[in-house]
């Protein structure tokens, strides 16, 4: 979404990469609904080069669904998926290849040294120490899109029926063999970077898309109230039943108490509301993304079917 500020580069240095392989392939740029020349240029370039396939969606509908997007019209054996933004060396695919030759289904880069400020950083590594606690499934720290894996596991992912999927966990939920690769993640040079918000959004969705444990917090909340509403409820019979004589002031525990009890119950409000949300968008079976047009050999097919799973 809106890279045209790096997609000269990108292009050149892709196709200066897979040209060395001597092997036949395909370019696949999804244009996740950017507001910029993105899409003009897909198409400029792929009238002089026709391995490129353009995948133009309506509007932006989040990373994730436009990797599947540019899966479904993947016809390789074997799949590269990257990010646009250069941050991911595109010279890096051939360490990737070699490694996959090794009789892998699965390698994916791991970041040593990411270029982002502290804040990001930070944030980054929290979300992988808290998605490896949560997930029963060992996902490694630092690893994003970044990564080739077999046809095979391809359609294993595309076959997955719920909707907000999260492509990094699925990967490694599938199984297959599947190892890692270090590199070094670049500076974003130009084009904007993702911003707060939309990085806060991609992890509330990974952690409400591949795991349970939201709902087990509620539970927990749950339960955590409902014990101390019975001690203070307790407390308040013992009160009765000895009268005046106790030594104990129940009117210093209500204000506390109360704040207490209304906070758990908006923490479980949030998350039920969040779980009936997902559910509600399952049942209703919308289009994960709907594709504007396709471009293929400089040409442009606006009748490109609507994409509905």
């Amino acid at each position: 979404m809106n890279e045209e500020e790096v997609f000269e580069e990108l292009y050149s240095r892709v196709k200066e990469t897979m040209d060395s392989l001597g092997a036949s392939y395909e370019i696949i740029f999804v244009d996740d609904g950017s507001d910029d020349s993105t899409g003009k240029l897909i198409l400029e370039y792929s009238k002089k080069d026709h391995s490129i396939i353009g995948v133009l969606l309506s509007r932006n509908f989040g990373q994730d669904n436009a990797i599947l997007a540019g899966l479904k019209v993947a016809e390789g054996q074997d799949i590269i998926l990257m990010d646009g933004d250069l941050q991911d060396p595109p010279e890096v695919i051939l360490d990737l290849i070699r490694e996959k030759q090794k009789d892998y289904d699965v390698v994916y880069g791991i970041k040593t040294d990411r270029k982002e400020g502290v804040m990001i950083k930070g944030m980054t590594s929290m979300f992988y120490q808290f998605m490896f606690f949560l997930s029963g499934i060992r996902m490694p720290r630092n690893v994003g899109t970044f990564s080739i894996f077999s046809r095979q596991v391809g359609n294993a992912i595309i076959q997955f029926p719920e909707s907000n999927k999260f492509f990094s966990g699925l990967r490694f939920f599938v199984g297959f063999k599947q190892v890692g690769v270090f590199y070094e993640r670049e500076r974003r040079v130009q084009g904007k970077s993702k911003s707060f918000i939309s990085l806060a959004r991609m992890a509330m969705n990974a952690i409400f898309s591949y795991t349970i444990f939201p709902m087990r917090l509620a539970i927990l909340f749950a339960s955590i109230l409902t014990i101390l509403t019975g001690f203070v409820l307790l407390l308040y019979i013992f009160q009765a039943i000895i009268g005046s004589q106790t030594f104990i002031d129940l009117s210093l525990f209500f204000e506390p108490f109360t704040i207490l009890v209304l906070g758990m119950i908006l923490m479980i409000l949030i998350v039920i509301a969040e779980v009936v949300g997902r559910i509600d968008a399952q049942v209703k079976k919308r289009p994960e993304y709907i594709v504007k047009s396709i471009i293929r050999n400089g040409a442009v097919d606006i009748g490109a079917p609507f994409v509905l799973h």
